[in-house]
């Protein structure tokens, strides 16, 4: 489990180098989907210490695999995640969340997660209501800071059809990317605010997750699923 603290603005090369072109607060809209996927993307594939993920919805589909699955590189490399969701739309994924907290660098959190669980959004409020005052309860934040450098805020969840992907319906929507020291007080609305909460559950602190598959199977099953989707959100550029 990784230990509660604010991280401090990552020093590498990368970003050292950035500051000396602005060191100042900066914007940039993200207007499409599009773009605003493969900042995100360039955004972890540029992280050296820390990424801290907010998002009230994570889809499974081929925004939400390969987002995962850079992530979960990240983490490889030393890079310390820590994921807050909304407990709403994570039914069906218990195993898979479970997986993705195995690994050493990742703390995944639960914002307000139902004790009693399901694999269908009806049966799980139903078998929830005895705690309705907790049902409309729900964290709807979504932004993205990256080693307190870099920051994406705004509207988009994590699922094909906010970034203009989905086959049949997709939604407009729009953010901000943020640099400079301004990411340091986001950071610390973050953690202040959400991650130190009693409704931000570490998992199995309730035992309302099962215990973590094989970390060796879970990867290998989930890299293999993850592959076809890769294909259509890479990284500008040819970055992998």
């Amino acid at each position: 489990m990784l230990p509660e603290y604010v991280y401090e603005p990552a020093q590498s090369r990368l970003w050292l180098e950035v500051e000396s072109v602005r060191s100042d607060n900066w914007n940039q809209l993200l207007n499409d989907g599009i773009s605003a996927l493969e900042w995100r993307l360039r955004a972890i594939d540029s992280a050296a210490e820390s990424i801290e993920f907010q998002t009230f919805l994570w889809d499974l589909d081929s925004v939400g695999h390969v987002i995962t699955s850079r992530l979960l590189a990240a983490a490889d490399r030393g890079v310390r995640v820590r994921i807050l969701v909304d407990d709403s739309f994570l039914f069906a994924s218990d195993s898979i969340v479970s997986g993705i907290n195995a690994h050493p660098n990742i703390e995944y959190r639960v914002f307000n997660p139902f004790k009693r669980r399901s694999s269908g959004l009806i049966s799980r409020q139903i078998l929830n209501l005895g705690e309705f005052h907790r049902l409309n309860f729900r964290m709807h934040n979504k932004v993205m800071i990256v080693d307190r450098r870099v920051a994406i805020l705004g509207g988009r969840n994590i699922a094909d059809q906010y970034f203009g992907l989905h086959e049949t319906g997709n939604f407009r929507d729009l953010e901000v990317m943020v640099g400079g020291s301004i990411n340091t007080e986001i950071g610390l609305v973050i953690t202040s605010e959400a991650l130190n909460q009693q409704v931000a559950l570490r998992l199995f602190a309730t035992g309302y997750f099962p215990a973590p598959v094989s970390a060796v199977l879970f990867w290998s099953e989930y890299l293999h699923q993850s592959r076809s989707a890769d294909h259509c959100c890479r990284s500008p550029d040819g970055m992998e």
